[in-house]
């Protein structure tokens, strides 16, 4: 590569020193000068193309990233929101941590428009009667599928639940189909609102079937069952 150059600058000597006829001390200065800016040039050409390099942010650029991520993972800890998968024994088991306290439990899905209208109302109930209500919500996104696991609908099921503030329920994604939740806590579809009184037993189970003409709601079912179990467990 070199030798190349260098038989080029000498040729192109040659051609200059047939009008110009400067002197060999010039020309030698001039040639040499011209191959060290080929050797350079060529030096940057390789460095360009064969080694490309991503710079990584300057320290004032790392910061900010470093901060915007700790601001997020700040605002998921604030907003206290949990989301544990379980089947449909676990969750039973976990009813029992709150003895004492008048359990609605919701069983939802992101796929129930109703199911999602009320929601609000479950997280406000919780709100209202933090020492005597329990709220717990049974998401069942799950159908079974192999290719999409529980933890598939993970995301979307957080989100959900994070933009509804539900910091004070308890919510569980199911990791059993949809289909053998309904069968396990005996309801045909959903909506559905269970409720417990403060010894853990069942002592009301809402549906669409046993609501008005409106459909299932917290204020209409929900709301006077709860606050009713509440003021004859208050009087004994």
């Amino acid at each position: 590569m070199f030798s190349r150059r260098w038989n080029a600058c000498r040729n192109l000597y040659r051609l200059r020193a047939s009008r110009l006829r400067p002197s060999h001390s010039s020309a030698s200065l001039w040639c040499t000068s011209a191959v060290l800016l080929f050797a350079s040039l060529s030096q940057v050409g390789c460095s360009s193309q064969d080694s490309v390099k991503l710079e990584p942010p300057v320290a004032e650029e790392a910061g900010e990233l470093g901060n915007e991520s700790s601001e997020n993972a700040a605002s998921d800890t604030v907003q206290g929101v949990n989301l544990v998968e379980a089947d449909h024994g676990e969750i039973l088991k976990q009813l029992e941590a709150h003895a004492g306290k008048v359990i609605v439990l919701d069983v939802w899905s992101t796929a129930c428009l109703p199911c999602m209208r009320e929601f609000p109302n479950l997280v406000e109930l919780a709100a209202k009667y933090p020492d005597d209500v329990a709220a717990v919500s049974v998401n069942i996104d799950y159908i079974g599928l192999k290719k999409k696991t529980p933890s598939f609908y993970q995301e979307k099921v957080m989100e959900f639940l994070r933009d509804q503030g539900a910091s004070n329920v308890h919510n569980y994604l199911a990791v059993e189909p949809d289909d053998d939740m309904r069968d396990k806590f005996g309801i045909a579809a959903i909506p559905a609102i269970l409720v417990y009184n403060r010894a853990g037993e069942q002592v009301h189970k809402l549906t669409e079937s046993t609501s008005g003409p409106d459909g299932l709601s917290y204020e209409d079912d929900v709301v006077p069952v709860v606050e009713a179990l509440l003021a004859i467990e208050g009087e004994q």
